[in-house]
């Protein structure tokens, strides 16, 4: 493959994935009850259950990966579960997830399940809030 075709596949390429993000935005935008969002991550999925999303800065090899329940659905589904590169593992079986990851004081903290760099041997409370309650 020569220059010339690699740099028209990489223009083609980023074309399409331009057009799929501003198509994926507008269809973000006009639904009526968006529940969840991704803010400004760079990859936001929206679904009839809630979002997935993800934002990375490979330079600071920082970054998040979440998905957030719609708060209407049922039992853990209207939770998050979450890995971010500040706190570790988080979810709950309800709210929503923080993308400050701690750095808002307003916001609701994320509930931290793992952290690589306190790792807990305790299980899970019954009495906490975030776990589930069934199914």
């Amino acid at each position: 493959m020569g220059v010339t075709t690699l740099k028209r596949f990489l223009c083609i390429g980023a074309l399409a994935f331009g057009v799929a993000v501003v198509g994926a935005g507008a269809a973000q935008a006009s639904t009526p009850n968006p529940g969840p969002t991704c803010g400004s991550d760079q990859v936001a999925v929206p679904t009839p259950l809630g979002v997935a999303c993800a934002n990375g800065d490979p330079g600071t090899q920082s970054g998040h990966v979440y998905a957030d329940g719609e708060s209407t659905n049922p039992g853990a589904g209207a939770g998050y579960i979450g890995v971010n590169s500040t706190q570790g593992v988080v979810g709950c079986s309800q709210g929503n997830y923080d993308r400050s990851e701690g750095a808002d004081p307003n916001a609701t903290p994320n509930h931290v399940l793992l952290d690589p760099s306190n790792p807990s041997v305790a299980p899970p409370d019954p009495s906490d809030p975030c776990t589930p309650s069934g199914p």
